[in-house]
């Protein structure tokens, strides 16, 4: 057995000893040698990853004619910006109830989808009787500046919101119908007592 052992050690001697004498010769030594990174690129997720075949490992600047090769590892990108998630749809709601005079102080709700966007919004309202407002908020939902309607008649509200890197011409809009009436526009009726005599 112990025969056997020293036979099995001398082979795996011989072996590797010819691998590495089969590596060099001639003015070349492939004794050592190292596998770096795989061609192409990859993308997902907002990441970008580059590699390149055969890249060297880190060692001296190689330089001839005009050219320069820097070994080693690319160097370090500008870290990527974080994913902005953009607001995709706007409801927008009105919230106060009963009827609407023109003394009545008017209250809107914009519901933001999705409810993970990125804050703080920018949104413009148009109350479609001259007067618009427009800010910034990070609530959800939205709650608009109060407003009072001057006039009687029918008044289509707008609302645009848009974040991240949307303009005002890409922004998420909705509509709500305001009808503004004049207490004058009630049915009144006076009720009088009826006295009857004999």
């Amino acid at each position: 057995m112990r025969r056997v052992r020293l036979l099995l050690a001398v082979a795996l001697t011989l072996i590797v000893a010819s691998a590495a004498l089969a590596q060099s010769g001639n003015g070349y030594d492939l004794t050592w040698w190292t596998v770096d990174g795989g061609g192409g690129q990859v993308q997902g997720g907002g990441y970008t990853l580059t590699g390149t075949a055969g890249q060297p490992e880190p060692g001296p600047v190689l330089a001839g004619g005009d050219y320069t090769l820097h070994s080693g590892f690319w160097p370090a990108a500008p870290a990527a910006p974080p994913a902005c998630t953009a607001v995709t749809s706007v409801d927008l709601n009105l919230v106060t109830a009963g009827d609407i005079y023109t003394d009545t102080t008017v209250q809107f709700s914009a519901n933001i989808a999705p409810n993970n966007a990125d804050k703080p919004y920018t949104y413009t309202v148009d109350y479609d009787d001259g007067d618009t407002a427009t800010s910034t908020s990070s609530a959800d939902p939205l709650t608009t500046p109060l407003h009072t309607f001057d006039t009687v008649g029918t008044y289509d509200v707008l609302i645009k919101v848009w974040n991240c890197t949307m303009t005002e011409g890409q922004a998420k809009t909705d509509t709500v119908r305001v009808t503004v009436m004049t207490k004058a526009d009630l049915d009144e009726h006076i009720f009088l007592p009826m006295v009857m005599k004999n």
